[in-house]
């Protein structure tokens, strides 16, 4: 549970540096509690259907692993689920790379759209 707790807050690494570069920060408190509102719910919702669909019967860790694996769809939820992670590890990495960026070269300015 611990783990999965981090997993699904790991975005908040990436507050700051958004919240740095939006045009109007002041309204960022207010986005980002109504995002992890959204969030809790929707793993509060997919984990209550889990447990009404499978209840006791829940063995393996990872829910998809349950599903009939000769399905195409099965399959398909599969691929996209990989492609999910493939695609947001470098979200999660841009705020260090920031923070390296800044640390090794000093601020780095970006161009205006002036």
């Amino acid at each position: 549970m611990v783990g999965f707790a981090f997993f699904m807050f790991e975005g908040i690494g990436g507050l700051l540096p958004l919240m740095r570069e939006t045009e109007k920060p002041e309204q960022m408190p207010i986005i980002t509690v109504v995002a992890i509102v959204c969030l809790c719910t929707i793993y509060i919702a997919f984990s209550s259907l889990c447990y009404y669909a499978w209840g006791a019967d829940l063995t393996e860790p990872v829910v998809t692993e349950m599903l009939p694996s000769g399905n195409l769809t099965v399959q398909a939820m599969k691929l996209l689920f990989c492609l999910n992670l493939v695609f947001s590890y470098p979200l999660s990495i841009v705020p260090t790379f920031n923070t390296l960026e800044v640390w090794l070269l000093g601020r780095v300015e970006t161009a205006s759209n002036d």
